[in-house]
This record gives C-alpha cells, sequence and structure tokens, in this order.
C-alpha cells in the first residue's frame, strides 16, 4: 500500500468512529479526520521495524522473471500441478500436449 492509500484507510476507520473520537482525531489531525503527510513519517518512526521501500517498475519486473531458470520453474510448477506437460515454447512445440 502507498503512503496515500494507508492514510485513506485510518481516516475511513476514523469516520466509523463515535463523534467523540471523531473530535479527538480532529483535534490530533488539524481539524480533518484524516492524517496528514507529517503523520505518516511520525508513525513509522514508531515503528522501525516497519520499512518504507519503493516498488520497482513493471519492466524492472519483466526482466527479473523472464531468465530462462525462473520459466523453466514456472513450467515445472504447472506440470506437476496439472500432470500434463506443457511446451514452454509452443511455436517451436505445438500448444498443450500430455505425455506420452
Amino acid at each position: 500500500m502507498t503512503r496515500v492509500d494507508i492514510r485513506g484507510v485510518v481516516g475511513e476507520y476514523i469516520d466509523c468512529l463515535s463523534a467523540a473520537r471523531q473530535e479527538a482525531a480532529r483535534a490530533l489531525f488539524g481539524g480533518r479526520t484524516a492524517p496528514g503527510r507529517s503523520w505518516m513519517d511520525r508513525f513509522l518512526g514508531r515503528w522501525p521495524e516497519l520499512q518504507h521501500y519503493r516498488a520497482g517498475t513493471i519492466e524492472n519486473g519483466r526482466a527479473t522473471n523472464a531468465r530462462p531458470d525462473v520459466i523453466a520453474s514456472w513450467f515445472a510448477a504447472l506440470t506437476l500441478l496439472t500432470g500434463s506437460y506443457v511446451s514452454p515454447t509452443p511455436a517451436k512445440y505445438g500448444t498443450w500436449t500430455k505425455p506420452l
């Protein structure tokens, strides 16, 4: 989840609370029921075991997962699950084929 998503979830949760608790949240969050940007920094500061990381791009994930050993292991797992042989290169061997 992104920081914006987490702040949105916290805001939705606060909106479901009683009126007294919503007023307490407004006092903490500067008149709003949703936390601001600095709230997330303070929250992560209180919980150092939580780590913030930036996700890679889709292209980076494709490059990492398009290695021949990753593709071969995926087809091996699929073969175990389905009980049939699935050709990793359909253009060369055809589409789905059954073991002999």
